[in-house]
Parts: C-alpha cells; sequence; structure tokens
C-alpha cells in the first residue's frame, strides 16, 4: 500500500521539478536567443491545457517531431528541463522539454566581439583559412543541437556556418557565451551603480572594465543579446561603453495626474524617506514615469508643481477609499505607525505603547491587510494590528465576546482504495457504500481526546482538555454531549459508530457534528485532513440587570474560514426553565465587518433573547457543530 501513496506525493511534486531558481522563473515573450520564437521537436511530445493541473499524467495529446511556435518560455532552456507555452492548432497549450530533445535555429546574425579564425570545414585540423575582425557576420547553418554544452559557464565551443564574400561559406568555433548579436535601443536609465567595460562582459570574455556609474541617468542605445543574459550600451564621458546591470527604464510623458488625495512629493523614486513636500489633492503634469500599471496607481511620476519638481506615486499615499468607522482597538504590545497604510513608506514614526486607541477609518490593501487610522501624538496615522492580541471594542456600551481562532489540530489520513491509513500506514478507516468512516481512536490521539468506557452501558467517552466531552456507543444513532460532567444534548448521528477490527469508527459526518471539525482535501491526490480549530474566548462583565430588551449577546470572532463550508462557531441563547432541545434555538447572525487581519477575517455574531419581568435564568453556548466550547449562565432583572 505504501507505493500507492508515494506515487501520490510524487505526482503532486513532478510540476516542479525544474531546479529552483527554475521552478520561479517567470516565463517571457519571444526574444531571439533568450526565448527561441520556434523550436523543433525531435520526438513525440506531450501538451498539455493547464500543467499545474494536468501536469504529468493527463497530456490532451501528443505532438509528432515538428517546428511548433514558441508563446511564452524561460531563461536556461540550453540544458535545463523546461516550459514553454506553444501555438497549435488546437489553441495555446503547454509542452515539458528535456535538453537534447528539441532542437533551435541559430541566430540569423551574430556580432564577433574579438579576432574569430574561419575554416572551410567543422575541424580546426590544417589551420584557418582567414581570420575574421570584429564584426558582424550572418550565419546560415550550424551543427545539430548546436547551443548543447556540458557546463553553464559559456566556455564550451559551439561551430556556426557563416557567410563571407570572398571565400563563400565558412564555418567558425566560437565559445556559446559569445554567440550573441547587437540590437539598437534608445532609452533613458537610471543606474543605481554598475561597473562599466569597453566591451560587452561576457562569460568568456573578460573584458576591461574602465570605470563605473553611480547614482545618475544613462542614454541607453543598444543591447547584446546572448542565450546567457544581456549587456547593455550607454553613452558616458569617455564614449560608447558596456554595462552588464540593466538600469530602471524612464520613459518620457506629458499625462495629467489627478492627486485625489494627500500625497508626498519625493526627491527621488529611490528613496520614500526623503520627502519634499504633502501635495494637498490637485491635478499634476507629469513629464517622465517608471514602471506601467493600466490606471496609474503604481506608476511614479517626474513633476512639476508649486511646491518644487519631484516624484509622485498614488500607491504610497492617503487612500482614496477609507470606510468611517468609529471603533476602540485594545492595543497589547508596542505598535508601529505609518505615516500612509502602506509598509514601504519608511517614515515612520516612534511606535505607540499598549493602550486603546480610537480608529476613525480602516483601508483593505491588495494583500488583503487591513490598515487602521487613528489620531495621535504625530497627527493623523495608520497601524495594523495583531489578530491575536490585539481586541476591538464598538463604543456603544454594549460589551463583546471576543473569539479568537487558533492553530487547528489535524488528523492526515490516505485513501488506498476502500481503506484510510495515516502516513505510517496505521489504520484510519475505510470507506463502506459510498461513506467514508474514521477510527475514533486516531481522531482522538491527534486531537488530545481522552478516549475511555466502555461503561456499564456501552458507552465511549471522548474527553478533551476543556470541559467538553461527548459520549457514543456502538449501534447507538445517538450521541450525548456533556460540559462539566453534566449532560447537555442528545444528536441524533447520520450513522451509528462501528466496530471492526477492534475498534470504534464514526462516520466522518459525524465526527465533523461532534467535533466541530472540517475536511481538507489535497487537490490531485487522495491526501486528506480531518481538522479541529481551538478558540479562545474572552467574556466581558455583562449587566446583571436591564432595562433592555430583548437582553442581547455580541461576539467578535477573529477565524480564518477556508471555505463557505468550514465548520464555524455560533452563539445560541435559551432560558434554563424551558423545555426542549438545545438544537430548537436559533443560532446567532453571523456578519463580515469588512476587516481583514493577517489572513482572517473579522466577524460579527449577535444573539437575543426577550426577557420577562423580574428575574430571568438564561444559558448562551458557543459552539462549533455540536462541540461546546464556552458556556455562560447569566441571571438577569428584567424591570419596565
Amino acid at each position: 500500500m505504501k507505493k500507492i501513496w508515494v506515487t501520490a506525493i510524487l505526482s503532486l511534486q513532478l510540476l516542479w521539478w525544474m531546479p529552483t531558481e527554475q521552478a520561479n522563473a517567470i516565463v517571457q515573450k519571444p526574444e531571439p536567443l533568450r526565448i527561441p520564437p520556434v523550436i523543433l521537436l525531435l520526438e513525440e511530445t506531450p501538451y498539455y491545457d493547464n500543467l499545474g493541473e494536468d501536469y504529468p499524467e493527463h497530456p490532451a495529446g501528443t505532438l509528432a517531431p515538428q517546428d511548433v511556435q514558441v508563446l511564452e518560455g524561460q531563461n536556461g532552456w540550453i540544458n535545463e528541463r523546461n516550459r514553454w507555452k506553444i501555438k497549435t492548432l488546437s489553441g495555446e497549450k503547454w509542452i515539458v522539454t528535456e535538453p537534447g530533445t528539441f532542437d533551435v535555429p541559430p541566430p540569423d546574425t551574430i556580432k564577433l566581439l574579438e579576432e574569430t579564425p574561419i575554416y572551410g570545414s567543422k575541424s580546426e585540423d590544417g589551420g584557418s583559412n582567414a581570420v575574421l575582425s570584429p564584426q558582424n557576420v550572418r550565419v546560415v547553418g550550424a551543427e545539430k543541437l548546436w547551443f548543447q554544452t556540458k557546463t553553464k559557464d559559456g566556455n564550451d565551443r559551439v561551430w556556426l556556418k557563416i557567410s563571407t564574400t570572398w571565400l563563400g561559406d565558412q564555418w567558425i568555433h566560437i565559445p556559446i557565451g559569445s554567440v550573441g548579436y547587437t540590437r539598437q535601443v534608445d532609452r533613458k536609465e537610471y543606474l543605481m551603480r554598475a561597473d562599466v567595460f569597453d566591451n560587452p562582459p561576457i562569460h568568456y570574455l573578460q573584458a576591461k572594465q574602465v570605470g563605473e556609474v553611480r547614482d545618475r541617468y544613462v542614454h541607453v542605445t543598444g543591447e547584446f543579446v546572448t542565450v546567457f543574459g544581456k549587456a547593455y550600451r550607454i553613452e558616458t564621458d569617455i564614449g560608447d561603453k558596456w554595462v552588464n546591470t540593466p538600469g530602471t527604464e524612464i520613459a518620457a510623458t506629458t499625462e495629467e495626474i489627478v492627486l485625489r488625495t494627500e500625497t508626498p512629493l519625493f526627491s527621488t523614486f529611490l528613496d520614500t524617506g526623503g520627502q519634499l513636500a504633502v501635495l494637498q489633492p490637485q491635478t499634476v503634469k507629469a513629464f517622465e514615469k517608471i514602471g506601467t500599471d493600466s490606471e496609474g496607481w503604481k506608476v511614479w511620476y517626474h513633476v512639476r508643481t508649486a511646491q518644487g519638481e519631484g516624484w509622485v506615486n498614488r500607491s504610497l499615499s492617503a487612500p482614496e477609499n477609507e470606510v468611517p468607522i468609529d471603533m476602540d482597538i485594545q492595543l497589547h504590545t508596542q505598535t508601529t505607525l505609518y505615516q500612509y497604510p502602506n509598509g514601504q513608506m519608511v517614515k515612520r514614526y516612534e511606535p505607540l505603547s499598549a493602550q486603546t486607541v480610537r480608529a476613525k477609518a480602516y483601508w483593505n490593501d491588495e494583500f488583503g491587510q487591513t490598515w487602521f487610522r487613528i489620531d495621535s501624538y504625530a497627527g493623523k496615522v495608520w497601524l495594523r494590528t495583531d489578530p491575536r492580541l490585539d481586541k476591538f471594542i464598538v463604543p456603544d456600551g454594549n460589551p463583546r465576546l471576543q473569539i479568537t481562532f487558533n492553530f487547528p489540530r489535524m488528523l492526515p489520513y490516505v485513501q488506498s482504495g476502500d481503506r484510510f491509513h495515516d502516513f505510517s500506514e496505521a489504520d484510519a478507516g475505510f470507506v463502506q457504500d459510498g461513506e467514508s468512516y474514521l477510527a475514533v481512536s486516531q481522531i482522538a490521539q491527534s486531537f488530545h481526546y481522552k478516549l475511555s468506557g466502555p461503561d456499564s452501558d456501552g458507552y465511549v467517552t471522548l474527553t478533551p482538555e476543556t470541559r467538553y466531552a461527548f459520549k457514543i456507543k456502538e449501534g447507538e444513532a445517538k450521541a450525548i454531549t456533556m460540559w462539566n460532567g453534566r449532560q447537555e444534548n442528545a444528536v441524533l448521528l447520520k450513522t451509528a459508530p462501528q466496530f471492526a477490527n477492534g475498534q470504534l469508527y464514526l462516520q466522518v459526518a459525524d465526527a465533523l457534528t461532534l467535533f466541530g471539525a472540517y475536511v481538507i482535501q489535497s487537490e490531485g491526490i487522495p491526501v486528506y485532513y480531518l481538522a479541529e480549530k481551538e478558540y479562545t474566548v474572552d467574556a466581558p462583565e455583562w449587566p446583571t440587570s436591564t432595562k433592555t430588551n430583548p437582553f442581547q449577546v455580541k461576539a467578535y470572532l477573529y477565524d480564518q474560514p477556508e471555505k463557505s463550508d468550514t465548520a464555524i462557531p455560533r452563539l445560541y441563547m435559551y432560558g434554563r426553565e424551558s423545555s426542549g432541545e438545545l438544537d430548537q434555538y436559533q443560532p446567532s447572525s453571523l456578519a463580515e465587518t469588512g476587516i481583514k487581519l493577517d489572513q482572517m477575517k473579522l466577524f460579527e455574531m449577535s444573539v437575543s433573547s426577550k426577557l420577562q419581568t423580574g428575574m430571568n435564568d438564561l444559558t448562551v453556548i458557543l459552539k462549533v457543530g455540536e462541540r461546546i466550547v464556552w458556556k455562560y449562565e447569566p441571571s438577569i432583572q428584567s424591570s419596565e
């Protein structure tokens, strides 16, 4: 059985079979040599609609050896396994190639960077026919797999056939690292630091360094392109020279930029601490820009204003769509303050010590983090909270429960046919008539429940590290939940627990109910996790008497639901003298507040009960499924 599990894991990992730098590489549009626009497949090659879902076991079809047009590819294609997006008769598809399974035509023209011998055949025996000075030459042929190398340093030599005007076609034998061409460009860039060379500094050729540039604008007039990288020709005080470091491209523009909120004016786009002024909402004219964005949100603009010339970036400004709120935040540790809600802002202030602050607005950034605006000693500032430490209080006089999610406990199990087992091959359950069952002992061990019994009535009791417990019995389709050792509720099960192989099994649906758990399924492989979240509950002091009717209990829930059907806590309230079972009472409302906290969300819950004049004995319960997390039994005196 273990072989099935190993195969499943390998299937999950095979997509990112490449070295780390290749797996994380960004696919790029074709560019001769860097990303070949055409490759020749030398053998039958499977193609895929979606690599992430289909590779390697579910190809959409197979291509016979042929030329294919490349739409996107990755650097490093010479001697690494690689992925390509290609154009086919069936539309855009993906293929994966191994070294030696495809060929690439040589570039039409290359530039010789040094004196280069030429030969009548692919052999240096007998000497060369002539020596060419550095120049551009036209390539008319190459040996098969001319680009295949044994090393990655560019020193392996390759044979290329070139055309000459006086000797006809001749062969050259040059390092693969020097196979390149010069492309004319015309752009302005900003270079922080780069070494300057008299020739393109490439792998095999030690170009002479003649200086360096630091923190200056340069005019880039050319690129020398090879399979390993690029070098850039720039204008300098000593003539055209080469650098191997790309700069930040600066484009000319005549755009009018509407600043809808206060926006800092920076002396440079490199240092967000160098603020010249804070611009009030206005329209400014830009004459240069860095970056592209359909809405211009993250673009740096070089502008002239009444406060001077400088750079602005709308993503480093006061947000345009903040949401007004009136909420207190209890900060339990030192908290950093920011000028605006952006972690890139260098301008920060002395952190606040633990205290309660009043939030006036919040804003959700693109990473799903909520920022809060407060008034402080430094004026209007922004901060983020720690959902496991900091708590929210609405200053309406109504105390709220604070319910915080803790990381879940998990039982992993693998399906092999009709059997479930854990990673060590121990029995975890089975599938019968299409229903899944799990071993109660395995769940108890993973979730830290004490398993005892059966008692004289045949019940097995499961007791966690809290005051909740429940009892189940073989063949009995009803479970008994308890709190502090006292019976709370009788829960109808979907299927009675079964006894087999010396232990008790629960159907998964019943395990979800009794443990307040949920199932996580690994996509594409038969691996599952039964997960049970633990919660910390901080309860306030509620009044013992009230004129408000109905009596209401509100709560803030800090949780991380994996999906819509994930078990989530709910509040219930009922009178202690009332008859009937707990499930007759409606659960609390549950609403998202719009506030996101470090991959969590803030929910608000509310449950209420109408009071009679006089003393009212109530019970408030927080449950996940049937698992009781917290219980409160107040006596409330109600008066007109």
